[in-house]
């Protein structure tokens, strides 16, 4: 029996780059020959993302465009709507706004959707490119082309956070609807880490995932991202003290410590950074962050 497969899209101010991605997802499906529905979500943009998914959408039987009737974020979107959609489908295919698939992308993921057993496995991902938003340079994935079956255990799972830049990312990922509320689902609050969380989360609930090695996606980085607020706020640098926090039972001293280091060696360099251009607000908040770590 076919999976249940549908396309998910979250959006906020991506007016600038969300008719890439529709694109891209349309070719997709085309590339796949079978019609997928795809929602696409504007989360309350301030901007014209709305105006361009309109226009897109309304010669594409298969789209179908929501707006929020409130602001939820990315992670709050993918929650209220997820849990609408697991009653109807099996696997979401997710993609940021932002984001660009390959045409290959949906029929990689779905031919290998359709040989795994839903009980067992609950995301299926890729490797992607890296496109620089401001002069369009690719920096090129993991580009192998095989396709790697994981087991993974407790201890694989310390050592996937311990890396905390770590490979998942959930933009161009199937996401298996059943066992994502087994997991517990994103924590809308993790705006930086949220996919490295999950990932382990599913791991020690005993589940398994499916890592195809090849470039998918273009994973588009713009200085407007959350990556970069992140830098300017230190979001990035509450969600390492949650994950230490949170999964305390299994990272082991040794873990903790390198999580800390490499905390440490992002707030020196802000530190620094900030000290040259004299922005003693953000030196200051960097400083308390280094004592209250006691790295």
């Amino acid at each position: 029996m076919r999976k249940r497969i549908i396309i998910f899209i979250p959006a906020y101010n991506a007016e600038t780059t969300i008719l890439d991605t529709l694109k891209a997802v349309d070719e997709a499906i085309l590339h796949y020959g079978v019609e997928i529905p795809v929602i696409v979500v504007n989360d309350c943009s301030t901007d014209k993302t709305g105006l361009v998914i309109q226009s897109f959408v309304e010669v594409k039987t298969y789209f179908i465009y929501e707006e929020n009737s409130e602001n939820r974020g990315e992670r709050g979107t993918i929650e209220y709507y997820f849990e609408e959609l697991r009653l109807q489908y099996d696997w979401v295919f997710l993609i940021h706004a932002d984001d660009i698939p390959k045409k290959e992308w949906i029929s990689t993921m779905a031919k290998v959707i359709s040989d795994v057993n839903d009980s067992e496995y609950f995301t299926v991902w890729s490797s992607y490119d890296n496109l620089l938003h401001e002069n369009g340079k690719i920096i090129g994935g993991d580009n192998q082309g095989d396709i790697v079956m994981n087991n993974w255990t407790p201890k694989d799972a310390a050592n996937f956070l311990a890396k905390i830049t770590a490979s998942y990312h959930v933009s161009g990922a199937a996401i298996n609807l059943k066992l994502y509320f087994q997991i517990g689902g994103f924590k809308a609050f993790l705006q930086q880490y949220g996919d490295s969380v999950f990932y382990a989360s599913g791991i020690l609930k005993g589940y398994k995932d499916v890592y195809i090695r090849q470039t998918l996606t273009y994973y588009r980085i713009i200085k407007s991202s959350v990556s970069f607020v992140s830098k300017r706020t230190n979001r990035d640098i509450k969600e390492i003290i949650y994950i230490i926090d949170t999964f305390s039972s299994i990272l082991t001293p040794y873990h903790i410590k390198k999580i800390k280091s490499f905390a440490r060696n992002l707030l020196i360099r802000r530190f620094v950074k900030s000290m040259l251009s004299l922005n003693f607000v953000f030196m200051w908040n960097n400083f308390k962050w280094i004592i209250r770590l006691g790295i």
